[in-house]
């Protein structure tokens, strides 16, 4: 994620910040490339837990907010795969928050499991980038997000 944070600052010219929501001196899990394992339950406390991960992403919204150079009412957040999940669980538990993100991105997001109706009117514009014979993001998860 660093590298694109990198990538649209420096192509594009903005302001872009890529957000540790692990925690600095947490340790993660060796991921082996399954889907079961520690690896897979520890990124599942974050994908099964909606006040968790929005609680995560708004820190980092709030703190580039906060940033001198930034202006507070454009700051959009994007995330792809484990990061798109999380566009998914912030619009959906913050998407009426005022002063919150100003757009969200979600490419390629993790839709599997149930996903309950949003806790509010969801307020921020939104686009989400899925494959159509991708599992975790084809037009059967896509209705569970609709």
């Amino acid at each position: 994620e660093k590298q694109r944070a990198t990538m649209i600052a420096n192509e594009l010219g903005y302001v872009a910040f890529a957000a540790d929501i692990f925690g600095v001196e947490t340790d993660i899990p060796v991921d082996t490339g399954g889907w079961g394992g520690e690896y897979a339950q520890f990124i599942g406390s974050f994908t099964g837990n909606a006040a968790l991960f929005t609680k995560r992403i708004t820190a980092a919204v709030d703190y580039v907010q906060s940033l001198p150079n930034v202006d507070e009412t454009k700051v959009a957040i994007l995330g792809y795969c484990l990061g798109g999940t999380g566009v998914v669980h912030y619009i959906n538990v913050a998407g009426e928050k005022e002063g919150g993100a100003a757009a969200a991105v979600g490419i390629h997001p993790s839709l599997l499991g149930s996903w309950g109706k949003p806790l509010g009117e969801i307020n921020i514009p939104s686009l989400f980038l899925t494959g159509g014979n991708d599992f975790l993001t084809g037009p059967q998860a896509m209705t569970s997000l609709e």
